[in-house]
Order: structure tokens, then C-alpha cells, then sequence
């Protein structure tokens, strides 16, 4: 068991996992202050996307690791690079794609309130998951 992550936070969710876009292995999951808190190395395949997608229980940071990102806030579309941060709170939409045919996109990911990885309502989604998607972990 690894002292840094508690898994009773992760609802719906393992510490690794395979997603049809690449992969995502979280790396600490515990209280921070009186907020649970979890991050995440999320890595995005060449060419991918992850759904546009909102969450109720939860707002995010982002920090790019390396790779080129196209990230849209609430519609706003903006690429960011390399030690670009992007924080948003609950309910924001959300999408990021890897914008290279060849190289992988990593950012780190710090959430804040409640994490339940069935917590996605989906607007859009190049997989064809909607919001009523299960989580099917590996």
C-alpha cells in the first residue's frame, strides 16, 4: 500500500488506468488542509482528445509536463506548452488535447472537493461516452 495515496478517496477510480485517449496514474490521494485532494500524471496520446466534459464535485489545475496542449475553458480555446499552469473551479467545461501526431502530452493534475470519476457530464466526446459512461477500471 502506498502511504501517499488513500484509496477510500478515489471513488470509481484505481491508481492506474488505461483510457481509450492514454493513461493516467495517480500519484498522491489524501486530505490536503480540510479539502481532499488527488493528482494524477495524465498522459495523452498523439492526435487525442478526452471529452468535453464538467464536473459538480470538483475544480482542477493542470500543469503541463511537457508536450503541446490545446485546452478549452467554457469555449475558450488557448494552446499551452511547458510549464504553463491552468487552474479552473466546478462546472467550468473542460476538454485538452495533445496537439502532436508524434509525441505524447503530460501534465500533472491537482483536483480539489470530492473525487468520484463518475462525476463527468459529457458535451462532447470523440469516444461516444456520454454522461451516463461507466467507469470501466483496470
Amino acid at each position: 500500500m502506498n502511504k501517499y495515496i488513500d484509496e477510500s478517496i478515489l471513488k470509481n477510480a484505481k491508481v492506474f488506468e488505461q483510457r481509450p485517449w492514454g493513461t493516467f496514474r495517480v500519484v498522491f490521494a489524501g486530505q490536503v488542509g480540510q479539502e481532499e485532494s488527488v493528482m494524477k500524471i495524465i498522459t495523452v496520446f498523439p492526435g487525442e482528445t478526452l471529452s468535453e466534459q464538467k464536473h459538480k464535485l470538483r475544480g482542477e489545475q493542470w500543469e503541463i509536463l511537457s508536450g503541446e496542449a490545446s485546452i478549452t475553458l467554457d469555449g475558450v480555446n488557448k494552446t499551452y506548452v511547458k510549464g504553463d499552469i491552468i487552474s479552473f473551479e466546478t462546472e467550468t467545461w473542460h476538454r485538452v488535447g495533445n496537439t502532436s501526431e508524434t509525441e505524447n502530452l503530460v501534465f500533472f493534475e491537482i483536483t480539489n472537493g470530492q473525487f468520484d470519476e463518475n462525476d463527468i457530464e459529457r458535451k462532447a466526446d470523440k469516444y461516444n461516452r456520454d454522461s451516463e459512461w461507466t467507469n470501466n477500471v483496470v
